[in-house]
């Protein structure tokens, strides 16, 4: 590919020859038929391929090497684990504490993985092939879900047995409401029940009913009434895929309240982090103003990208890229590899020292590193995005993937695998994080190949 210098060259040459061309026949009244010419000649370059931008390799492979890549591991490998145990085929639903070879360690289906895998096996129906088995299996957990899980509006029980026996009562975190409704959402695109669509609806309203709630708690650790940065996250993603297919006033007005409060509330200008937490009324929480939680604003930042292609908004596509172009460095581990998406802060303390924490290294960060990093180089072609996303794409080959099993969750800093603890994430099988970044990566490197590594137009809302 030309250098900038050589395009500029050319460039020069070509508008001088054309200028001395046109003083020559002025005398000859040819002026006016060359300036037709020259609109004919610029609408044909406005028309030609732009050059290619994406490069040939991202970490030493191809495109379409990185594609294959990820589809071996979603096909092959993710998907199939769930048929050892995970998917309950005699009375739906998944479970998620698995052991390596794929055996239930536990009996409890918590909704958080019952929304997402009928997300993943629905977007995986849709997108890929239209399996019928990867209906059949979201169409399983749907109907498990609803039957005994659903608590009436919009409302959803946290844990049952396998058999739908309770285990745990209704939840007061809006995660558990939000992560049914995406669910559904996606699976109403495959089967059009409009019951599922209903019933994400009501489940996304009482979300955003109980979050403003003055008392409204979201976790043990997030003061009373505080607004979470995760949680307008949530809903922006989530209400992005029902505006998709159903467009209303009250979801458009609370799409634009999310994106405000992710661009506007929760970044700070004078650090340039984005808080997780703020106060009821959107105002900053002194002791927590040095911290961000870089997963989730990073993750944030290419749901609000995805929001923009449906709006047509390039300017915060742009805006989203730069945070992201700041945070990654930010948050990677130039020693020992991978990115920390966990905690940083900005300043020293009696507490803490400034920078990323490194402590540990989950999975789920690093894909959505992937996620951002490809969204970016797709639609902008900047090479940090594609150094980043082959640096990320190396730390999981190494640390996290296995040719047996799903991604593993969780490493310390040198990269050993935090793995067998009993019930807790050593034990977990992702069902959702892995094969979302597979599938949405798989996506964007599909548009870049078909496009012969040119940029993927950006869309007019």
């Amino acid at each position: 590919m030309a250098s900038l210098d050589e395009v500029q060259y050319i460039q020069g040459r070509v508008i001088m020859r054309r200028r001395d061309f046109m003083l020559s026949t002025a005398g000859l009244g040819l002026s006016a038929s060359l300036a037709s010419c020259s609109r004919i000649a610029s609408a044909n370059e406005d028309k030609a391929p732009q050059p290619r931008a994406i490069p040939e390799k991202i970490g030493g492979r191809t495109l379409q090497e990185l594609r294959d890549e990820l589809r071996h591991y979603l096909f092959d490998i993710h998907l199939p684990f769930w048929d050892r145990g995970g998917d309950d085929t005699q009375y739906g639903g998944y479970m998620c504490i698995l052991a390596n070879d794929g055996k239930p360690l536990s009996d409890e289906k918590y909704i958080w993985f019952q929304g997402r895998g009928i997300w993943t096996l629905s977007y995986a129906y849709n997108r890929f092939g239209k399996n019928p088995k990867h209906l059949e299996s979201a169409r399983r957990a749907r109907d498990f879900m609803v039957k005994h899980m659903y608590a009436g509006d919009g409302r959803w029980v946290s844990c049952v047995r396998r058999d739908g026996s309770p285990v745990k009562g209704v939840s007061g975190s809006i995660y558990d409401w939000t992560f049914p409704a995406e669910g559904l959402i996606e699976f109403y695109k495959a089967a059009g029940n409009k019951e599922d669509l209903d019933l994400a609806i009501a489940s996304i309203r009482a979300a955003a009913a109980a979050y403003d709630t003055p008392d409204y708690k979201g976790s043990r650790s997030d003061p009373p009434g505080s607004r979470i940065q995760g949680h307008s996250m949530v809903f922006v993603h989530t209400l992005r895929q029902l505006l998709e297919i159903k467009k209303e006033p009250w979801s458009e007005s609370m799409q634009r309240e999310h994106v405000d409060a992710v661009m506007n509330r929760f970044y700070d200008p004078e650090t340039h982090i984005s808080n997780e937490n703020l106060d009821h009324d959107y105002r900053r929480i002194e002791e927590l103003r040095d911290y961000m939680m870089l997963g989730h604003s990073l993750e944030t930042r290419w749901m609000v990208m995805f929001e923009t292609l449906r709006t047509g908004d390039r300017k915060l596509f742009d805006d989203c890229a730069e945070a992201i172009k700041r945070w990654i460095p930010m948050g990677w581990d130039y020693n020992f590899e991978g990115w920390g998406g966990g905690a940083y802060y900005v300043n020293d303390t009696g507490t803490h020292g400034h920078g990323a924490v490194f402590n540990t290294k989950t999975m789920w960060s690093q894909a959505e590193t992937m996620i951002a990093c490809a969204t970016v180089l797709e639609y902008t072609g900047a090479e940090w995005a594609a150094e980043y996303y082959g640096r990320a794409m190396d730390f999981i080959r190494r640390v996290f993937a296995h040719e047996d099993r799903p991604w593993s969750l969780v490493a310390r800093r040198k990269g050993e695998l935090v793995e067998g603890s009993a019930g807790g994430d050593g034990n977990r099988k992702d069902n959702y994080h892995p094969p979302r970044a597979m599938m949405l990566c798989m996506e964007s490197l599909d548009r870049m190949i078909k496009n012969d590594r040119r940029l993927t137009p950006f869309p007019r809302g």
